[in-house]
């Protein structure tokens, strides 16, 4: 990200802000907020302290059972991220392409075993 914008950054024009929007154009009102910018709570897994504790607790158990690559498959950059976007309920487990893999290839030796019970 940092790179990207630093690309970005070095193909802006070299002007300054005044030169490109008119202040004749901008209303007095415009460039105020009526209210207040509240914070945002992207980081907070929950609203209370035992409730985020619980996440954590969950989110190491996930951390724990993924591969480890980051390789990113699964739409998240890390597995951190991963494990925290399951405890959230963006994903879930089988979301991971490896953990995907594993529980298909489990699915079918199971497939297997009972075609071979119903024949004998």
């Amino acid at each position: 990200a940092r790179n990207t914008i630093r690309a970005i950054q070095e193909n802006m024009p070299q002007t300054r802000p005044e030169q490109l929007v008119k202040t004749a154009d901008l209303g007095h009102n415009s460039l105020y907020f009526d209210q207040p910018i509240l914070p945002n709570d992207a980081m907070k897994l929950h609203e209370s302290i035992a409730g985020a504790i619980e996440r954590m607790e969950e989110m190491n158990r996930i951390i724990d059972a993924l591969p480890g690559y980051d390789c990113g498959s699964c739409g998240s950059p890390t597995c951190r991220s991963f494990a925290e976007d399951i405890v959230r309920g963006n994903f879930s487990e089988t979301d991971c392409v490896y953990i995907l893999r594993d529980s298909l290839k489990v699915m079918a030796q199971k497939m297997v075993d009972i075609s071979k019970t119903k024949r004998e």
